[in-house]
């Protein structure tokens, strides 16, 4: 029984010496192995670490939102502030066409959608569908700018009765400076 696992050429021998002694391996191919199988590696690194930086740095950027309140007289014309990181930016109110109302003031406060900076919301604004520019009562309108900023604003002091078309409506600075200027 002893001799069965020494390796001489018995007939049970010879299959269990197969299966328990591997054929040695020479030392210059396991390097050569090693050498190749780390090159492969520093490729594929230098490819995979350019491109996982690239997404991370080339990832969706979040355009912000601010707050805004509007106050306008029966000329049509007004100024408002645009709240947006922390600052109050002034903001000067016109081409609205007032009519037919009897209080001295209307108020309009909203939020102000995909702004990438302040200088953004300057513009003159339209309704991004038919009908959506005209505020009232527990109504919301919704405009849009050239520079894809969304204004949705509400009615602070209307009436039942009363509605105003913000079609129109221009937006420009009132005491800063945008870089645009």
């Amino acid at each position: 029984m002893a001799n069965r696992y020494d390796g001489s050429n018995t007939g049970a021998s010879e299959l269990t010496a197969g299966y328990l002694h591997r054929p040695p391996i020479n030392s210059t191919f396991k390097k050569s192995f090693n050498a190749c199988a780390l090159l492969c590696q520093a490729k594929y690194a230098a490819v995979i670490v350019p491109a996982l930086l690239l997404v991370a740095m080339s990832g969706p950027t979040y355009a912000e939102t601010g707050r805004i309140h509007i106050t306008l007289d029966k000329t049509g014309y007004g100024s408002g502030n645009l709240f947006y990181e922390a600052q109050k930016y002034g903001l000067s109110i016109s081409g609205i066409k007032v009519s037919g109302f009897r209080v001295t003031k209307v108020e309009l406060t909203g939020t102000a959608l995909n702004l990438d900076s302040a200088a953004d919301i300057i513009g003159t604004y339209a309704g991004v569908d038919a009908g959506v520019s005209i505020v009232g009562h527990a109504k919301t309108a919704r405009l849009e700018n050239p520079k894809g900023v969304v204004l949705e604003i509400q009615g602070v002091n209307l009436s039942r009765k009363f509605t105003l078309n913000l079609n129109g409506i221009t937006i420009k600075t009132l005491g800063w400076q945008t870089s645009q200027q």
